[in-house]
């Protein structure tokens, strides 16, 4: 009898261990799995469109070269700083220029770069393409941005029309931020 009880306290003491670094295995991967991103709700990206109209038409009036479009880019993230980067990238099929300066955040300064360096293609990019194609602005889904900001986040990527013509894409990266949940 006595020894029938020490057994099942023993399985029974096994069975809860068991259990415990079950739920601690769960618990830690869960951690990991469920890291939560801070993305723009509709509200505020409705919001930022209706704020940027006025960005968007004064773009399609820029000179098509560097110097204007990054003191452009500056001012825009300037007025708007959710915003993590902006580009203005030219359509070279359509203004005969590949050109896309790109403006973004570094630990709250502005920073220049040059997207068709390193032999970047921005005219086959989904979001140079699909405004253009679609001829609406679109928003992208959540990715990483290798070689541009190098951060997680999302763009809203909106044609620039002159003449009837898009003549380029004008985009604001929203970084993405981790969010303890």
């Amino acid at each position: 009898m006595h020894h029938a009880h020490m057994t099942s306290s023993r399985s029974r003491s096994l069975l809860v261990t068991r259990v415990v670094a079950a739920l601690l295995t769960a618990l830690a991967l869960s951690a990991c799995r469920g890291a939560q991103w801070d993305l723009p709700t509709s509200k505020e990206k409705h919001e930022f469109e209706i704020a940027t109209a006025n960005d968007v038409a004064a773009t399609a009036n820029l000179p098509w070269e560097s110097e204007a479009i990054y003191a452009h880019l500056e001012l825009f993230l300037t007025q708007h700083p959710e915003v993590f980067g902006s580009t203005y990238s030219l359509d070279p099929a359509v203004t005969g220029k590949t050109l896309a300066p790109y403006v973004y955040r570094v630990n709250g300064t502005l920073m220049r770069k040059d997207l068709t360096q390193g032999g970047y293609d921005y005219s086959h990019q989904p979001w140079f393409t699909a405004p253009i194609v679609q001829r609406q602005a679109i928003w992208s889904e959540q990715y990483f941005d290798a070689g541009g900001g190098d951060v997680e986040m999302v763009t809203y990527s909106v044609p620039v029309v002159k003449d009837g013509k898009a003549i380029g894409v004008l985009t604001a990266d929203f970084e993405i931020v981790k969010i303890a949940k």
